[in-house]
């Protein structure tokens, strides 16, 4: 299991089991986890997850699913 705490940033594990994922993805792809990149929320955006946002955008995900803010 991967620690949703550690960073997602482009080269850290996580960012390299999701790019390892996207090279073997079925046709529909479905990415969850919690802390987002975007939200208009008080905590804000985190920049963290701007380099597995783009992974998946450039692999083509189809759903991307967060929920840190509970607004």
């Amino acid at each position: 299991m991967l620690n949703s705490n550690a960073p997602m940033t482009r080269g850290s594990r996580q960012f390299e089991f999701v790019r390892q994922q996207m090279q073997a993805a079925p046709r529909c792809t479905l990415a969850v986890w919690h802390h987002p990149l975007f939200t208009s929320a008080q905590n804000g955006p985190n920049a963290s997850m701007r380099d597995l946002y783009s992974l998946l955008d450039a692999g083509g995900a189809d759903v991307v699913v967060n929920g840190h803010d509970h607004v």
